[in-house]
């Protein structure tokens, strides 16, 4: 991250700290670090849903890009679903939503 100049710490438990606006190309680096630059179309990558006004704000983005997902629960835990090759533009998704909603705490 830090070649990407992306500031971030690391916190006392051990997680990875960093701003919302670099959340999109973190993502990017996580995807690279575990399956290389090929974005593939046999691999599905998925998000975690943490309430519906999540949902409907995910939901509405990918309809948006006209980005093909499922909605699954799996073990109790709902998850937006997607082909890979739909990564970069999802995670600038993820990025938009996570500020959208933010403005809901404020």
């Amino acid at each position: 991250m830090s070649e990407l100049s992306i500031p971030y710490e690391i916190g006392k438990d051990g997680m990875v700290n960093f701003m919302q606006n670099d959340k999109a190309a973190v993502l990017g680096l996580i995807r690279k670090a575990r399956y290389g630059q090929q974005l593939r179309s046999n691999v599905f990558e998925s998000t975690i849903v943490f309430d519906q006004q999540h949902f409907e704000l995910l939901k509405a983005a990918f309809e948006a890009e006209n980005i093909p997902y499922r909605d699954e629960t799996l073990q109790g835990a709902r998850r937006v679903e997607w082909v890979q090759t739909y990564g970069p533009q999802v995670d600038l998704i993820i990025q938009q939503v996570g500020f959208e909603r933010a403005k809901g705490y404020n």
